[in-house]
């Protein structure tokens, strides 16, 4: 199986992600972690994302290619970022999971006055990519993170989730 954890910056989709992986023992692949991997820390020219992204890509491969369960972190706020993953799940022939995390610019705002391992974007950029965000046309659950409902939409998205996997 497959899951796209995706969503602005300060939302909580990486930390959704990590409990997520946790709780169905599933590899997460971050990118945050594949962009300081490939030495491209504080590199974000349009060619550096899809670097990673292909890097992305490239891992998930291998992982699924284990039969392992996925779950990819990563902001995904272009379509032409999404298809590969959506082509490598039917080639692959495993359910795709698509959750989309957001939450209130205030509640953002407060996350990314704090530092925030593996991630290196600020408010500024959150506001960049809201601006350009492509829209999820896929079947997709949509998470609304905020500091006390953690546990509930974890449980949400592992609801979600085993819906998904009794699709396959």
């Amino acid at each position: 199986m497959l899951i796209m954890v995706m969503g602005l910056p300060g939302t909580g989709k990486s930390y959704l992600a990590a409990k997520i992986a946790r709780a169905l023992g599933a590899v997460h692949l971050k990118t945050d972690v594949i962009r300081k991997d490939l030495g491209l820390s504080n590199q974000y020219s349009k060619k550096d994302k899809m670097k990673v992204y292909k890097e992305m890509e490239r891992r998930a491969k291998l992982i699924l290619g284990k039969g392992d369960f996925l779950v990819l972190d990563a902001t995904f706020y272009l379509m032409e970022t999404r298809k590969p993953f959506f082509n490598l799940a039917a080639k692959q022939h495993v359910s795709l999971v698509k959750l989309l995390v957001e939450a209130d610019e205030s509640v953002v705002s407060k996350r990314m006055a704090m530092t925030r391992e593996d991630s290196e974007a600020d408010f500024d950029v959150y506001l960049k990519i809201k601006e350009v965000f492509d829209p999820v046309l896929h079947p997709y659950l949509s998470l609304i993170s905020h500091r006390s409902n953690i546990n509930e939409i974890l449980q949400q998205a592992l609801n979600y989730i085993k819906l998904g996997e009794d699709k396959a």
